[in-house]
């Protein structure tokens, strides 16, 4: 636990707001120059880590993932994932998600391997052109409703009711007002490898240091209640609940977008409007996790995922997908994903009413006789909607924000303020490593002196006449960016 009362030498103070791994992040990079005192400041009084949680508290036996209620797994499609070498470096173990099984109860219909794989692909293709169908209608567009359009008006190769069980049953297409503008389709696939030994072995390198550099400062105590500006003495004040004070040459705000929607963080003098719209456009998803616990394995054990994909709305969200963690730990468990509204009535659920309805979708999946004599153990739960100090775990762009807006997240409010989050990168939106490339992003910031190299005299003032025409000329050369790659993808 680290205090920054004293100013060490010509070094610099940055306080970092919020520990997780944007934060953390943040902080290992500014701390690896020697250039800079580092404090992280955690609301949470027991762990640091945010939204990756490896529960092992609740399990004894566990040895990570079977308890890993936040982040998992690595987008291995994903280019230089900087999440990728960490653990290659930690030599820490990783398996491959494995093959996934489609089940389709209504009609009686359960799809493998390749034919999984083909209604996928279809379905992919379908989303392709529901992207073409906004390109081409110069405006953006719900991406649901747009998928909808396209089983509707074109031919199939696969079932069309399978499809749009599908649409209905995945996490983000079934999102009522995301943008198709700015949906990437390739972000929905390539996460098929598991850190097995728990996730949180991610934060515990960057906080103790890959290659055992000095421990970074990590405080819990109560949240941040105001940053300000205090242009006499050029410096930013970072006060908590508690009422502790810190004095920075530079805060980091990492905090988690549903605790930056309530405003219960306040900034002296208020941040500029853009960064507020920006924030206010940019949606949450909600999701959960729970993971049980059987007296046997009832289940195909060569299978990775299971997923039953219904137009039944009261199975919307509910336990549809389930992670084989038998793979992982040789123990009979299952890991039952939720989403959306579902995942909501599951934090008010009882124990007894989370069982039933477990046990209600893995009968429909593999039935009723698999299940005979069948004994549930419930070994962890996640509540990240009611958890004040996250409010919501995923983050999309809402129908009608633009890409340029996120430029007031990815740039400081000069000279102290700086951010990192998931949320502020567009490309890496919703993923545990662009919450840490926009810490190093931050942290690059910091190092480069951004602040003293942004001009901000002699500045030409565009008019709003200029402007326009110029966001317009932007716009269309996207367009057609945009148009040249969905036609090469078709």
């Amino acid at each position: 636990m680290g205090d920054n009362s004293n100013n060490e030498g010509a070094q610099k103070q940055v306080v970092i707001v919020g520990g997780g791994i944007a934060g953390l992040a943040a902080a290992r990079k500014l701390q690896n120059t020697g250039q800079f005192v580092v404090n992280v400041l955690e609301a949470r009084r027991e762990r640091y880590g945010g939204r990756i949680f490896t529960d092992r508290s609740s399990f004894k036996l566990a040895k990570g993932m079977e308890v890993d209620l936040g982040a998992n797994w690595l987008n291995s499609m994903v280019k230089d994932n900087p999440l990728a070498k960490i653990v290659s470096d930690g030599e820490l173990a990783v398996k491959s998600a494995g093959s996934v099984q489609l089940h389709f109860p209504e009609k009686g219909q359960v799809y493998t391997g390749d034919d999984a794989n083909k209604i996928f692909t279809e379905f992919y293709k379908i989303t392709l052109q529901a992207m073409q169908k906004a390109t081409d209608s110069g405006r953006d567009l719900d991406l649901k409703k747009a998928i909808q359009s396209v089983l509707r008006d074109e031919e199939t190769v696969a079932d069309k009711t399978l499809l749009s069980s599908v649409l209905e049953s995945h996490y983000t297409m079934s999102l009522a007002d995301h943008s198709s503008q700015l949906f990437d389709p390739k972000k929905e696939f390539g996460w098929d490898t598991a850190v097995v030994d728990g996730f949180d072995q991610i934060v515990d390198i960057l906080v103790g240091g890959q290659r055992k550099e000095s421990t970074l400062s990590v405080e819990l105590r109560k949240p941040v209640r105001q940053i300000e500006v205090n242009k006499t003495r050029n410096k930013v004040l970072v006060r908590t609940r508690d009422l502790k004070q810190y004095d920075a040459d530079a805060v980091v705000v990492a905090l988690p977008l549903g605790v930056l929607k309530t405003d219960t963080v306040i900034f002296d003098p208020p941040l500029p409007k853009g960064w507020k719209k920006t924030i206010e456009n940019i949606g949450i998803g909600f999701s959960n996790k729970l993971v049980l616990q059987f007296n046997k394995v009832f289940w195909p054990e060569d299978v990775g995922i299971f997923t039953m994909v219904t137009s039944n709305q009261d199975d919307m969200g509910m336990l549809q997908t389930w992670v084989n963690l038998h793979r992982y730990v040789n123990k009979p468990l299952l890991m039952g994903m939720l989403h959306d509204q579902a995942a909501v009535r599951f934090e008010n659920m009882t124990d007894d009413e989370i069982k039933d309805n477990a046990i209600n979708v893995l009968t429909k999946l593999f039935g009723e006789e698999k299940l005979k004599d069948v004994t549930t153990t419930i070994v962890t739960k996640s509540k990240w909607i009611s958890d004040n100090k996250v409010l919501g775990t995923t983050s999309y762009p809402k129908v009608g924000i633009l890409p340029e807006m996120f430029d007031s997240l990815t740039k400081p409010v000069c000279p102290f303020i700086y951010f990192a989050g998931e949320y502020t990168s567009l490309e890496h939106m919703n993923t545990a490593h662009g919450a840490y490339l926009s810490g190093i992003r931050a942290a690059d910031q910091i190092i480069s002196n951004y602040c003293a190299k942004e001009p901000s005299k002699g500045k030409k003032v565009e008019t709003s006449k200029e402007k326009t025409k110029k966001e317009k000329k932007s716009e269309k050369k996207r367009e057609n960016q945009k148009e040249d790659k969905l036609k090469d993808e078709l």
